[in-house]
């Protein structure tokens, strides 16, 4: 039993020590991923403006930083970002569940977006348990997080509709 919980101990290690090395590699072109053309061309809520593949996605998953469109307190289309990850694997009959993610509070300024962090699938309670049930996971940053706008904290309109929002990317 001790060499089973031995092994088990050292891979989640291996896997958290690969996600970190691969995420401060990925950390240094963040800023051009989340620069935004101007004008920004409108779109419905949920329309991808901009993906690229996120290389520390958890085991057995592929995982994407996302901008997509969505709303503020007076309905205007703003840009979100955030992350989408997907279990690798068959897709079932009937396609996969989505779930939308909300972070706690991580802070309020363009820098603290948990799509920014080294290894944001660390602090998302519950990934991997939902990855090997087969779900989707849509997580979004709230507005004025990781792409530059007005901050969106404790407004439950803008925050809500970035919720929504991820799960429609």
């Amino acid at each position: 039993m001790l060499v089973i919980v031995a092994v088990l101990a050292g891979g989640s290690i291996l896997n958290l020590t690969r996600r970190y090395e691969v995420g401060l590699h990925e950390q240094k072109t963040d800023g051009l991923f989340y620069t935004l053309p101007t004008p920004l061309a409108p779109g419905a809520p949920g329309t991808v403006i901009r993906k690229e593949r996120v290389n520390s996605a958890p085991l057995d998953s592929t995982a994407w930083r996302v901008i997509y469109h969505s709303r503020d307190q007076t309905g205007k289309d703003i840009a979100v970002s955030g992350i989408v990850v997907v279990p690798n694997g068959s897709v079932p009959a009937g396609g996969r569940t989505i779930i939308s993610w909300a972070h706690p509070t991580t802070g309020a300024a363009t820098q603290c977006a948990p799509s920014l962090s080294v290894d944001p699938f660390f602090t998302m309670e519950g990934v991997h348990e939902l990855l090997a049930a087969g779900y989707i996971v849509a997580a979004t940053d709230y507005p004025g997080l990781g792409v530059v706008g007005a901050s969106s904290y404790l407004l439950g309109v803008p925050e809500s509709n970035s919720v929504l929002d991820a799960a429609r990317a």
